[in-house]
């Protein structure tokens, strides 16, 4: 009515429940920061590309909107690198037991990518990097992917990290795409 339109979003544990990868959901210090509509790319993460892939943000996501994506370019990722996305650092409590969320697809992807946390300490540093939930090499479109995650002692932020591709092995071609990034309590 009236051309007005009403965004709902769910927030359970002070991380956002169903953020997708554009519009603004959500605050900068807790829970999943969403995608901006900047040509710059998405907000509150970074993405790198290296001589053996590309981080992308473009169309086609699991609702047809924007998207995070790692891609091969043919190069040597053993000796430059594998490209990736990681988030901004969101708060975390200890013993907190949370669900990581993540929709992804993969076209002509030789090797799967992955999604995981890096956990920080008080002081920012990194203590850990696990990746927790593999992207299926599939052209079927979207897959979505969770995994329940209890904070280890000793961390108090996190950062999402995605990304693309075993070490020895970029297809030129190959694309992983991510969307719907959540880290929830629950």
């Amino acid at each position: 009515t009236n051309n007005s339109l009403t965004l709902s979003v769910t927030v359970q544990g002070n991380k956002v429940k169903n953020s997708s990868l554009e519009g603004s959901a959500s605050n900068s210090s807790e829970g999943m920061r969403s995608m901006s509509a900047s040509a710059q790319g998405p907000e509150a993460w970074s993405g790198s590309s290296t001589r053996a892939g590309n981080a992308t943000w473009s169309d086609g996501g699991s609702d047809g909107f924007k998207s995070a994506g790692l891609s091969g370019n043919g190069g040597n990722a053993g000796a430059s690198g594998s490209p990736s996305w990681t988030s901004d650092p969101i708060a975390v409590t200890p013993g907190e037991s949370l669900a990581f969320v993540v929709s992804v697809s993969s076209v002509n992807a030789s090797s799967a990518a992955n999604a995981g946390l890096v956990y920080l300490g008080a002081a920012g540093n990194v203590l850990q990097t696990v990746n927790l939930l593999t992207a299926p090499l599939t052209t079927a479109g979207f897959a979505k992917l969770e995994q329940a995650v209890t904070i280890p002692a000793g961390v108090t932020q996190v950062r999402v990290k995605l990304t693309g591709f075993a070490p020895t092995d970029l297809r030129t071609s190959g694309t992983v795409r991510f969307d719907e990034v959540g880290l929830f309590g629950n």
